[in-house]
């Protein structure tokens, strides 16, 4: 499998303390290891490969497919893409871990200067949401986040990283892992904060259905505290 390239994936994310660490999904920073990584069809088709491989017919093997990140990073709200160069303001940061529960697509990630980019904010824990039991059906929310946003900063004449605010409510409070909700959500915007009308952080947008913008999922922010380093 010596010929396998690199394979790019883009989402969002949030500072959540002083030291720039960032939430976003397991499924933008290391798929390989989340349930519901966009490329999990490729990820099969590539064990199905290597399971053919090294098959000698006597014994089976069940490898397991594993990454490794060859560069991570982050464009700040309202930059400027070269296009010619479109990594080129990329800041770069660290891998720093996943959630170990398979239901919690969380993960975290850090600037390498371990600090905030300047005129940026963070989470504070404060207002990170505690209790699942403060979250109730029909809450009024706002995703922020950048739905196709890099594909989306090469195509338009500004050539810049827009963040956007999609409005919507909570439509069912599934388990200590997940919400369900209306709010509109594309490919690009897993990682997103979603917040309640006190600008509370509930929930990390993480996915949904692409034929039904109605069923739209964020894991609990609740979880968040268990990824975020001392």
């Amino acid at each position: 499998m010596a010929d396998l390239q690199p394979y790019q994936i883009t989402g969002s994310g949030f500072f959540v303390s002083k030291t720039g660490q960032i939430i976003t999904n397991k499924n933008v920073a290391a798929p390989w290891e989340s349930e519901l990584a966009i490329d999990k069809e490729m990820i099969q088709e590539k064990i199905g490969v290597i399971d053919a491989i090294i098959n000698t017919g006597i014994r089976r093997f069940n490898p397991k497919l594993v990454g490794v990140p060859v560069r991570i990073g982050i464009f700040l709200n309202d930059s400027e893409i070269n296009k010619a160069v479109p990594l080129s303001i990329l800041i770069d940061c660290d891998f720093v871990k996943c959630a170990r529960e398979k239901e919690i697509d969380l993960a975290l990630i850090q600037t390498k200067s371990k600090s905030l980019p300047q005129n940026t904010d963070y989470v504070n824990p404060t207002d990170i949401i505690t209790d699942r039991s403060q979250i109730k059906v029909d809450d009024e929310i706002t995703i922020i986040g950048y739905p196709m946003g890099f594909t989306l900063a090469l195509k338009n004449a500004e050539g810049k990283i827009k963040s956007t605010s999609n409005h919507g409510r909570i439509s069912k409070v599934t388990d200590k892992y997940e919400i369900q909700y209306d709010a509109g959500s594309t490919h690009g915007a897993s990682g997103s904060p979603v917040f309640n009308n006190n600008c509370i952080l509930i929930a990390i947008n993480y996915g949904g259905m692409d034929k039904d913008s109605g069923f739209n999922f964020g894991i609990l922010a609740t979880h968040v505290k268990n990824l975020v380093a001392e």
